[in-house]
Formats: C-alpha cells, sequence, structure tokens
C-alpha cells in the first residue's frame, strides 16, 4: 500500500510560457523593490559613515590639551614638526573603511553585509587651525565655550564694571608726567620772577619768610622714580622667577601654518570678557606662588606673559607692574583731588616751599598738582607691594583705607612698607584682571597659544608639538562605491550603471570643552 500511495503521487507537471515570464516580471519587480531599497539605505549609510567618520577622526584631540586647559585641538602632525593632512586623509580613509565592513568585527562575524559598500576615498578640503586669524579661531571656540561657563548676565555685569573701571582713568596721565609738567611751570614763574625783580635771586613773600628752607618731597620722589620699579615694589623675602622661553617657542618668531577654511569671529566687548576670564582662570601669575599641578610650566608668570610679551619672568612682571602702577596713580590721584583735607595741606606745603621766591599764590596752586601727583605715586608702589604681598587693595581709596603720609615720603618708600590690606577690595588677579581686559584680545589670544604649546612641549614625546599644527574645524568630501546586488538576480536588467557612487560632503567643528560639540 505504501508503494502504491508513492507511485500514485510521482506526477509531471508544467508551466505555461506566459506563467513564465510573468513569475520572471514578478521576480524582477521584487528584485528592483529591493534594489531600490539597498541604494536609499546606501545614500543614508554613505552620509552616516562619512559623519562617523570625520566624528572619529576628531575625537582624537590631545587629552592632555584638554584636562590641562577645557579645549579640544586635533594635533594634525602625528608627533611630528609638519603639518600632515595627507596623514588626516589616510585616517579619514581607514575610520570609513571599517564603519562599511562590520563583518571584520567579532560581534558581527557570522552576519550578511548587503550593502557591501567600499570608501574609495577621503579628502579633507578645507581646515581651520588654532592659529588662524591672529588666533581669531581659537577665541571664538573659547568665547562659545564660556559664554556657557559664566552665563550672559554675569559677563554683563563683569563688562560694566571692567568698562567704568576703565573710564575713570582713562584720562589721567602718569605721575611722572604731571609732576615735570608742574615743576616746569614753577620753573617758569620763578624765573619771570626773577627778570621782573631784575636780581639774581630776590625773595619776596607777604608772610613772614621763613627761617629755614623747606624740603621739597616733588624732589625726592623725582630721584625714587629713576630707580628699578622692581627693586621699589617687591615686598622684602620675595623671590622672582628666573624661568625664559626660548625664541623658537614663540609663534610670534617664526612661520606658521595656515588653515583654507573662512572663520567669522564675533568682535564685541562681552567676548572679551569671556576671554578674561578663561585666561584667569587657566594660566597662572605672580600670586600663585608655588605649583603643585603635574604641568611643568615654561614661565611661571604666564599672565604677566600675556600682557608683556617677554621672554623672562621677571621682564614680564616688570611690565606688569609698570601697568599697574599707571593704574594705582590714577585712581590714587582722582583720590587727592576729592580729598579737601588732604588738598589743603599740599597746598599750605606748596606755600611754604615757595615763600622764598617770591612767585605766590599762582605758584603754589601749580605745585601743589606737583606734590599730590608724588603723594599718589609713593601711595601707589605702597599699594603694589601689598599687592604681589597678598593683600586686596580697594580700587578707589578713602581717607580711612589711605596710607601713607606726605611728610614722610621717604619714609614709606625705603622702609618696605605697604598699604593694609582692604577686604573688600581686589586682589593682585583681580587686577590682572583689568589689564587683560584693556589690552589687545587678539594679541592676548595668539599668546595664551604660545604658552599651551611651550607647556606642552615639556610633556616627553612632545617635545616637537606645535600649536599651529592643531586643527579645531574641517570640511571633507568622501566617495564611496555600491556594487549591485539584487539585479544580477535578473539578467535582462542587470547593467554596469554608476546609481552605487556616492560623493559626500561633511563638516566638523569643535565648539568648546564645556559647550559641547
Amino acid at each position: 500500500m505504501l508503494i502504491l500511495s508513492a507511485a500514485r503521487c510521482r506526477m509531471k507537471g508544467s508551466i505555461t510560457v506566459f506563467m513564465s515570464l510573468t513569475l520572471m516580471i514578478i521576480a524582477a519587480l521584487l528584485f528592483t523593490l529591493l534594489e531600490s531599497g539597498r541604494v536609499h539605505g546606501m545614500k543614508g549609510l554613505s552620509r552616516l559613515t562619512a559623519d562617523s567618520a570625520m566624528e572619529s577622526l576628531f575625537s582624537r584631540y590631545s587629552d592632555w590639551i584638554f584636562n590641562n586647559y577645557d579645549i579640544f585641538l586635533l594635533d594634525a602632525s602625528f608627533g611630528g614638526e609638519g603639518l600632515s593632512i595627507s596623514g588626516l586623509d589616510g585616517v579619514l580613509q581607514d575610520y570609513s573603511a571599517r564603519n562599511l565592513d562590520p563583518t571584520d568585527a567579532t560581534l558581527f562575524k557570522d552576519g550578511v553585509n548587503f550593502y557591501r559598500m567600499k570608501a574609495l576615498g577621503a579628502d579633507i578640503t578645507d581646515f581651520l587651525l588654532a592659529s588662524d586669524y591672529g588666533g581669531e579661531a581659537f577665541l571664538r571656540m573659547v568665547c562659545e565655550q564660556n559664554r556657557f561657563m559664566i552665563g550672559m548676565d554675569s559677563a554683563g555685569e563683569l563688562y560694566e564694571r571692567l568698562t567704568g573701571q576703565r573710564n575713570s582713568i582713562s584720562d589721567i596721565s602718569d605721575m611722572e608726567t604731571i609732576i615735570d609738567e608742574s615743576t616746569g611751570e614753577v620753573d617758569e614763574l620763578i624765573r619771570e620772577k626773577r627778570e621782573d625783580d631784575d636780581e639774581e635771586y630776590e625773595y619776596e613773600y607777604d608772610g613772614d619768610e621763613p627761617e629755614e628752607t623747606v624740603d621739597n618731597p616733588v624732589d625726592t620722589v623725582k630721584e625714587i622714580m629713576t630707580k628699578d620699579i622692581l627693586t621699589l615694589v617687591l615686598p622684602k623675602g620675595k623671590t622672582l622667577s628666573a624661568k625664559e622661553l626660548k625664541v623658537s617657542e614663540t609663534m610670534e618668531k617664526r612661520e606658521i601654518n595656515s588653515g583654507t577654511m573662512e572663520d567669522v569671529y564675533e568682535d564685541n566687548l562681552l567676548n572679551i570678557v569671556f576671554f578674561d576670564q578663561y585666561i584667569n582662570t587657566h594660566l597662572r601669575c605672580y600670586s600663585d606662588g608655588e605649583d603643585e599641578s603635574d604641568i611643568s610650566h615654561a614661565l611661571d608668570y604666564e599672565i604677566e606673559y600675556i600682557m608683556g610679551g617677554n621672554m623672562s619672568d621677571r621682564d614680564n612682571l616688570m611690565s606688569v607692574v609698570t601697568e599697574l602702577m599707571l593704574i594705582r596713580e590714577g585712581a590714587n590721584f582722582l583720590y587727592l583731588q576729592s580729598d579737601t583735607v588732604k588738598r589743603r595741606s599740599c597746598l599750605a606745603l606748596a606755600a611754604s616751599i615757595l615763600a622764598p621766591t617770591g612767585v605766590g599764590e599762582a605758584g603754589a596752586v601749580i605745585l601743589q598738582q606737583a606734590l599730590l601727583a608724588a603723594w599718589a605715586f609713593v601711595e601707589s608702589v605702597m599699594d603694589i607691594r601689598a599687592l604681589l604681598a597678598g593683600r586686596r587693595i580697594d580700587w578707589m581709596k578713602t581717607s580711612l583705607t589711605w596710607t601713607s603720609d606726605i611728610d614722610s615720603i621717604a619714609e614709606a618708600v625705603t622702609g618696605g612698607l605697604m598699604s593694609e590690606d582692604a577686604p573688600e577690595g581686589d586682589d593682585y588677579r583681580a587686577y590682572l584682571e583689568k589689564l587683560i581686559y584693556l589690552g589687545n584680545v587678539n594679541t592676548n589670544a595668539f599668546r595664551v597659544l604660545e604658552i599651551i604649546e611651550a607647556n606642552y612641549r615639556r610633556v616627553e614625546g612632545h617635545e616637537n608639538f606645535r600649536i599651529d599644527n592643531c586643527l579645531i574645524a574641517a570640511k571633507a568630501e568622501l566617495e564611496y562605491k555600491g556594487d549591485q546586488l539584487f539585479l544580477s538576480f535578473v539578467p535582462y536588467l542587470y547593467g554596469d550603471t554608476d546609481y552605487g557612487s556616492f560623493h559626500i560632503d561633511t563638516e566638523y567643528h569643535y565648539k568648546g570643552a564645556k559647550g559641547g560639540t
């Protein structure tokens, strides 16, 4: 029975030509739909692969720079000295190839890749270096980051404060100029008086002639002004760093690389505030004392280098102290002009000094200004000493916070005295913040890059590092190719078409370490 049943099941079949053609058309339609979906998938995969490859390339940023300076920089020299864009092309090509062939990965070892695409080429067409546009590319990245870090409201308040303080002393000359101009006018009055009296030296005065000549504090101050400023303001027991930069460690002294990518920096005063805060947060200065970090610093006074641009710590501190003196002199001179008691004491002293000359009140009023300027200078010396010793000084003083006396100028300077600490005042670093704000933001940005470069060169294996080899943005063109797959089952529809070629343009830009990428 079983054999008979099996025999009966062996039946011949046939299919008509029409049905064969119908099945072929249905198969062609199905395979065409599959291939069409595959083509659209390849387009999406090409875009995804290109973007992923660029992100993978830029993920190779310097860990050391990020950890110490909170910025992303991609070293395009691969540890060498020269910029190697072709090397980046190879890395980009490698990432594309690996992303397109997941069967190499253990997880997909037994999988099937229906896209079967190949990465034919990768070319970085444009790139932006950290040093481009005089450091503006780096500056914009930092400003974007700090916009999120400190907020617009805080930046606005800081901007108003710094601008107000800058404007309050913008019209004040340095005290040496005021002293020279005032004493020059007094000397001219004395000469005219002598000529009028037709005598070599005629004493005339409305009051009683003084028994002895009164010493002029201005003469003492003019002599003090000829001395090295650091010897005047450096607190006792403090030493100076002897570190120096090499000329090769500064971009200003060498030919630097340039990118090909356009970049737009929004030049506004708030950005200056943002960058000001970045410098104060990430760079060292004189008041920081001994360094407890793991960084080997090329200079100890880094913020001072930003403002001075000199090769040695000492010269940079000298430049900063000179600027601080101008600020303190201006603020102190303004205060003295507002203090009636001190102005009257200077006027009385001026009258006593000029009594033997007979020039009268006109000369005393002029000499009064020289005395006020000399007094402001001496108080400023004491202020800078206090700042360098770690004390705080009010921007605008009062009668309670004023320290020096017009009758003991020499003792105040030579005796190493310093102003009293003002708990509500600004410390040395806060005053540097003002100097940074008053400086050129492009120059500041360039010198920050030089500091980063010089410090990174002290890391083992990075002795040849150059900051002008570092990318912060790039544009690239990538080419992919995918052969036909499902249409190969339909010989009449299979052909050598170009539909499987894809050219993808992509771009990547670092937007700041803490602000996101």
